[in-house]
């Protein structure tokens, strides 16, 4: 179990969150969604200790990080990239099912925008963690590749088992992913649910953050 205890944040007088609680089971996947300015990539760096705060964060040591921009190292190739944070990956087989064989040995400087966030994913998932958390990780994709680039996601997901959470606007993807959809509203938990009925919890959320 991951736990999120009293977590308090504030950027200068802006309170993002005061005594904030929240769970996380160990291999679920849970997307957050909320309004731009809610707190929602606030979470992620605090429960990657990358921003200060009050409080305590248990179980979730060392994670990887997708940023909302891609920070590859420019000065080494996709291939590089990756065994970077793993030598002992099948990297070459992984750039396959993404589409990007052809370009492992490219720079970063060479790649358009959606294959830079194609890569910084797959990163994540070569990385020796068991934790993830990912900044709006498929944005910036035409729609045939996000499908493709999720799916692999689910695929990876069942064989390394890894607990995710992940930021997004786009309640499709939540619900094609996520196993439970949080909306933060506030810097409080507006809703949280599992997702059971697929079709049904897309038209919850949706009038959720559809206002009128």
């Amino acid at each position: 179990m991951i736990e999120l205890k009293n977590i308090s944040k504030s950027y200068g007088d802006n309170v993002i969150y005061t005594d904030f609680n929240l769970q996380i089971n160990e291999g679920e996947t849970v997307a957050i969604l909320g309004d731009s300015g809610c707190g929602k990539t606030t979470l992620l760096k605090i429960m990657a200790n990358l921003t200060d705060f009050k409080g305590e964060v248990v179980g979730f040591d060392n994670p990887s990080f997708v940023f909302a921009e891609d920070r590859l190292l420019p000065h080494k190739t996709v291939k590089e990239n990756l065994l970077f944070v793993n030598k002992e990956k099948d990297v070459s087989s992984m750039l396959e099912k993404v589409g990007l064989k052809e370009y492992e040995n490219a720079y970063p400087k060479e790649l358009s925008t959606g294959m830079a966030r194609r890569v910084s994913v797959l990163r994540a998932f070569c990385y020796d963690t068991n934790k993830m958390l990912l900044d709006e990780p498929f944005r910036n994709l035409d729609l045939s590749l996000k499908y493709r680039l999720m799916n692999f996601f689910l695929e990876l997901k069942k064989v390394d088992k890894k607990t995710a959470v992940f930021v997004t606007h786009d309640p499709d993807e939540a619900v094609f992913i996520a196993d439970r959809i949080i909306i933060l509203e506030g810097g409080k938990v507006l809703f949280d649910e599992k997702v059971l009925d697929k079709e049904n919890m897309l038209k919850d959320i949706k009038k959720i953050l559809i206002k009128d």
